[in-house]
């Protein structure tokens, strides 16, 4: 399985390396083992130039959880349910992921998808003390990095989409990337896996999510909801059936670099010629959704 080497392995490996974590085009194992390290993607930079999403009026289950108001979509599920996250500081020399502040999270009720890592959830981060838990001012170079793309309205694609809390594995791809504002503040919104190897582009580990900042830089929004669409095979497992109109992966450890390269390439550009309401539920349902939050104290 996918990430059967995570939950033991991934401590003692990652805590060594250099985050945030990027993948290797570069002759992975025919079966994955924790001895595959992580390094840069070396695809070449692309950029779009986006155009904020428009706010749109919609009707729902309309709700304020602790500060986070929003409203539900009947597109997107039947309500919310929020709690506040304790903290999490393991102590010095840990990975990053290992680090959490006090946050908030509100988890959407009736969604439609279900994903082995990711819920339909949106966390809202305090940036200041995340920052301070983190060494190298880690956070604070993910607020400018997410900063910079929002100034400028170019998102890049062949380079890793600004994403909080840290993941102990990397951003395989983006697709579907947009600039969305929402009540008090402006993010940007895509589809993505993380995985630690080559993995096929599967429904069970895609997820679109958002990732945004408040109008004063104060707290740091970061929502993720499973997504579905018909091409993908339904797992991530290399001899898993792949519907019509789908792409089949390459073997690692047979296949070339370039033909592995490739074949994540295609699958963005068909992920990107993909109509938003084809995807399960409709990434409109969940750009109106996000364009509803209004994060306060």
């Amino acid at each position: 399985m996918k990430r059967a080497i995570i939950p033991i392995l991934a401590l003692f490996f990652l805590a060594s390396c250099t985050l945030p974590f990027t993948i290797t085009w570069n002759t992975p194992a025919a079966q994955p083992s924790a001895s595959l390290p992580p390094v840069e993607i070396t695809a070449p930079v692309v950029v779009i130039t986006a155009t904020p999403e428009t706010p749109t009026q919609i009707s729902g289950y309309e709700t304020n959880q602790g500060g986070v108001y929003m409203i539900v979509p009947p597109c997107l599920g039947t309500g919310a349910t929020g709690m506040i996250k304790s903290a999490n500081d393991p102590g010095p020399d840990m990975p990053a992921f290992a680090y959490n502040p006090e946050y908030r999270s509100i988890t959407i009720q009736g969604y439609s998808v279900t994903n082995e890592h990711f819920q339909p959830e949106v966390r809202v981060y305090p940036v200041a003390e995340f920052n301070a838990m983190i060494a190298d001012n880690y956070v604070n170079n993910q607020v400018s990095a997410l900063q910079a793309i929002l100034a400028s309205g170019v998102i890049p694609t062949g380079t890793n989409i600004p994403l909080l809390p840290v993941q102990g594995a990397a951003q395989v791809f983006r697709a579907q990337a947009s600039i969305i504002s929402f009540q008090n503040g402006q993010g940007v919104g895509f589809l993505t896996e993380y995985a630690q190897y080559y993995v096929p582009v599967n429904n069970a580990d895609l997820f679109y999510t958002f990732q945004g900042l408040t109008s004063d830089s104060a707290y740091w929004i970061s929502a993720t909801f499973p997504v579905n669409v018909s091409f993908l095979q339904n797992s991530p497992d290399q001899n898993a059936v792949v519907p019509p109109g789908g792409i089949v992966q390459p073997v690692p450890g047979v296949a070339s670099d370039a033909e592995l390269t490739a074949y994540y390439d295609n699958m963005v550009v068909m992920l990107n010629a993909t109509p938003v309401d084809q995807f399960n539920p409709s990434l409109a349902c969940i750009v109106s959704f996000i364009q509803t939050l209004n994060i306060t104290n």
